[in-house]
């Protein structure tokens, strides 16, 4: 978060400017001392900004309300910031799911079908959202790009046409 207090039509300028948050898997403000932490006052520099460090945490999903209090009676305000996923693919894991009742044989009957499900990770476990797979099929040499969705997978359907 950064303010230029200098650029607001106020009575006064404020001397420091303390940011509190919820803390969530690593979430907080960090400053010279280190953090993560949940509550942190800092001074306005003398060109009228105040600059203050936040980082997510490891896990995606939460929305991190943060409150901006000036020393003075200047409109506080409330930021909210969301935790996407959309790191780098860092583990892929894959399912067979059949919609008969033997997983690993499928009759060919013209109906019966299986998905192979792809599940792309972060390196923190997170699904990996919006990233590129890429696939080769071995039987006619195609290389091929499917995206995951915002669950991190990617999934093909073998069987019924």
């Amino acid at each position: 978060y950064e303010d230029d207090l200098n650029k607001r039509e106020i009575d006064a300028t404020p001397e420091a400017v303390t940011f509190s948050t919820t803390s969530h898997a690593g979430s907080g403000f960090y400053n010279e001392t280190g953090g993560p932490v949940g509550l942190v006052t800092v001074p306005v520099n003398a060109e009228g900004m105040v600059v203050a460090t936040f980082k997510t945490g490891t896990e995606a999903g939460p929305k991190y309300l943060i409150h901006v209090v000036p020393s003075v009676s200047v409109q506080d305000k409330w930021l909210t910031i969301t935790a996407l996923a959309d790191g780098e693919p860092n583990t892929i894991v894959v399912s067979v799911v059949s919609d008969v009742t033997t997983p690993y044989s499928l009759p060919a009957d013209g109906e019966s079908q299986f998905y192979l499900i792809y599940h792309a990770f972060d390196r923190y476990g997170n699904p990996s959202a919006n990233q590129a797979l890429h696939f080769s099929d071995d039987a006619n040499g195609d290389l091929f790009t499917w995206w995951t969705n915002s669950d991190g997978k990617v999934m093909f359907c073998y069987g019924r046409r």
